[in-house]
This record gives C-alpha cells, sequence and structure tokens, in this order.
C-alpha cells in the first residue's frame, strides 16, 4: 500500500477514535497527491461525526 495511503488512514482511524491531528499532518493532508483516498477518509469521517440530517441556511 502505498506510504500516503497508509498515512491518511492512520489519521482517519485517529480521528474516529477521538484524537486530533497536528498542524503539520493536516498541511501534510493538503498537500497528499493520493485524492481518492483522503474523500474516501472525510467522507466517513464526516458520516460518523455528522447528524443523520441538516439543513443550510
Amino acid at each position: 500500500m502505498d506510504k500516503q495511503i497508509e498515512c491518511i488512514n492512520e489519521l482517519k482511524q485517529r480521528v474516529l477514535d477521538g484524537g486530533s491531528l497536528t498542524a503539520d499532518e493536516a498541511y501534510a493532508l493538503g498537500e497528499t497527491t493520493e485524492l481518492e483516498a483522503l474523500y474516501e477518509a472525510a467522507a466517513e469521517i464526516t458520516h460518523h461525526f455528522g447528524k443523520p440530517d441538516f439543513n443550510l441556511p
């Protein structure tokens, strides 16, 4: 597995477990070339923590 994907998965799991990212980790995610893996991780985190329904103003 690609090192960037492994990093994304590790950080995703940390957040799902209630942890947080450092500023350097967040910046590194912004520079990743593995966008599909990043989008999938973001969707999983959003689904985990988001309310099932919400309204935008």
